[in-house]
C-alpha cells in the first residue's frame, strides 16, 4: 500500500512541489483526467455497494460516482466524465464526477467503443465508419460524422477537433480532422490521443513513439523507453495531457519524464459550461467553465446592460482545467448592485502562448438587488430591468408606463389596468 502525490507542472514544464492526496487502497490507477486531476477505479464485489470511480484529490469531495457492477475497468476519462466497462454485469457506464447528487451513472448501455470530450460522448453510429456524439446533459444527438474508417470502430478517442478511430490493435487506424474534414492515417496499437498527435507503446521493445499529424501529415519519432517487463499500462505508467501539456512516462529507474509534443496546440476554448444559480432565485450566481488547456491568467467582469457601468471585476492567476466565478450581487465595495440585466465577460490568455486570448460572454439577471430609481417595468415583462421609466396620466384618467431604453429615450406607451378616479 502506498500514497498518491500530485505535482503541478507549469506551462514551460517546470514541476512544482509534491502534495499528498490519498492512500492507495488497492484500487486501479491513477488515471489522468486532463484537467489537472486524477481518478482511480475500485472494483467492489459487494452488490450493495458496487464499484466506483473516485478522484485521488483529498479536497475533491464530489469527485465520485458508483458503478453497479462488481468488476470491470475504466475505459476512458476526460475532465469530469469517465467511462467504465463493467464485466459483472457486462454493461458500459458513463458517469460524472460531482455532477449528480445520487452519484449514479448518467448512461448505462451495451459495451462498445466510446469516448468523451466536454459533455459529448462519442460512439459508433449506424454504418461503416460512422460515429455519433450525444450530449450527456440533454440526451440529444449533436453530431453524426462519416470518418472514412473501413469498419465499425473498435476504439474511439476524442480531443477537440480530433477523433481517433481504430479497427483493432493490429488493424487500420486513423484520425478524423473535424475542422479540415479529412482522415489522416496513423498507427494502431496501444495508443493515446493528444492535441495533434498520438503516442503508441511499442510492446515489442518497450519504446514510446509519438506520431504528430497537426499539419495533416503523419510523422513518427521515438520519445522514450518504458521499464522492461512488469506492468506498463497506458494512462497509468505512461500518459498524455489532452489539455495541451506534455507526454509523461516512468522509466526502469522509476523516474518520471515529461516530453513536449512539439506540435502547435489548438486555440484556448471552452469545452463545458454551467450556470448553477441566478440572483433572484438564490442569493448568489455561479458560473463554471472547463477550459481546453491551461490559461496564464483570467479576468471576469460584470457590466450593467442598462448603464454600461462595470459592477464587479474579479481576477485569477494561472489555472488548469476549470474556472469558477461566484457572485453575490454586490459591487467591489460590498453594496448591492441595481436590479437588471448584466453581461458577464471572461477574458483568458493561453498559458502556452499558442493562439489568441479567449473571450466568453454570458447574460444574467439580478432581481433581488438594489431597486433602480423609477424602474417600473421593461419591454418583455413586468420585472424591473434596471432602467428608469416614466409614468404618465392621460386626460381620460388612464395610467400608462413609458419604458426607458437605457440611452436616455423612452419607448411606446404601455397601458396599465389602473385608472384615475374622476372628481
Amino acid at each position: 500500500m502506498g500514497a498518491y502525490y500530485t505535482r503541478p507542472i507549469a506551462a514551460d514544464g517546470t514541476p512544482g512541489a509534491p502534495t499528498w492526496q490519498a492512500w492507495d487502497g488497492g484500487n486501479v490507477g491513477p488515471y489522468a483526467t486532463g484537467d489537472g486531476r486524477a481518478v482511480t477505479f475500485t472494483a467492489d464485489s459487494d452488490p450493495a455497494g458496487g464499484s466506483f470511480v473516485q478522484s485521488v484529490f483529498k479536497n475533491d469531495v464530489a469527485g465520485f460516482f458508483r458503478v453497479p457492477s462488481t468488476s470491470g475497468a475504466l475505459l476512458y476519462v476526460t475532465g469530469r466524465y469517465a467511462i467504465v466497462n463493467g464485466s459483472s454485469p457486462a454493461k458500459q457506464y458513463i458517469g460524472g464526477l460531482g455532477v449528480y447528487s445520487d452519484l449514479q451513472p448518467i448512461v448505462t448501455r451495451s459495451v462498445a467503443a466510446a469516448s468523451v470530450w466536454g459533455t459529448k460522448v462519442w460512439t459508433p453510429g449506424s454504418g461503416t465508419g460512422v460515429v455519433t456524439a450525444k450530449d450527456l446533459k440533454t440526451g440529444k444527438v449533436t453530431d453524426t460524422i462519416a470518418t472514412g474508417a473501413p469498419c465499425v470502430p473498435k476504439e474511439l478517442q476524442t480531443m477537440g477537433r480530433w477523433i481517433y478511430w481504430s479497427c483493432g490493435p493490429t488493424s487500420t487506424a486513423g484520425v478524423w480532422d473535424r475542422t479540415a474534414k479529412k482522415n489522416i492515417a496513423v498507427p494502431s496499437g496501444e495508443i493515446l490521443l493528444g492535441d495533434g498527435y498520438v503516442v503508441r507503446h511499442d510492446t515489442a521493445d518497450g519504446a514510446l513513439l509519438l506520431t504528430s499529424f497537426a499539419d495533416g501529415t503523419a510523422a513518427t519519432r521515438k520519445i522514450g523507453d518504458l521499464a522492461a517487463g512488469g506492468s506498463t499500462r497506458r494512462g497509468v505508467t505512461w500518459t498524455v495531457d489532452k489539455f495541451g501539456g506534455p507526454v509523461a512516462y516512468v522509466d526502469a529507474d522509476r523516474r518520471i519524464h515529461l516530453v513536449p509534443s512539439g506540435t502547435a496546440t489548438q486555440a484556448l476554448g471552452v469545452i463545458e459550461s454551467e450556470v448553477t444559480s441566478e440572483i433572484g432565485r438564490d442569493w448568489w450566481w455561479q458560473w463554471r467553465r472547463l477550459l481546453s488547456k491551461p490559461a496564464a491568467s483570467w479576468k471576469p467582469t460584470l457590466t450593467s446592460k442598462a448603464t454600461g457601468a462595470v459592477a464587479r471585476t474579479f481576477s485569477g492567476a494561472e489555472v488548469s482545467g476549470g474556472v469558477s466565478v461566484r457572485w453575490d450581487g454586490r459591487d467591489g465595495k460590498g453594496v448591492y448592485v441595481p436590479n437588471g440585466t448584466y453581461t458577464f465577460t471572461l477574458t483568458a490568455s493561453p498559458a502556452d502562448g499558442s493562439g489568441p486570448a479567449l473571450t466568453v460572454t454570458q447574460s444574467m439577471r439580478v432581481s433581488s438587488g438594489a431597486v433602480a430609481r423609477r424602474d417600473f417595468t421593461n419591454y418583455a415583462s413586468w420585472m424591473p430591468d434596471g432602467i428608469g421609466d416614466v409614468m404618465t396620466l392621460s386626460s381620460s384618467g388612464v395610467v400608462s408606463y413609458r419604458p426607458g431604453n437605457g440611452t436616455g429615450g423612452i419607448a411606446r406607451t404601455t397601458s396599465s389596468s389602473a385608472s384615475a378616479a374622476a372628481n
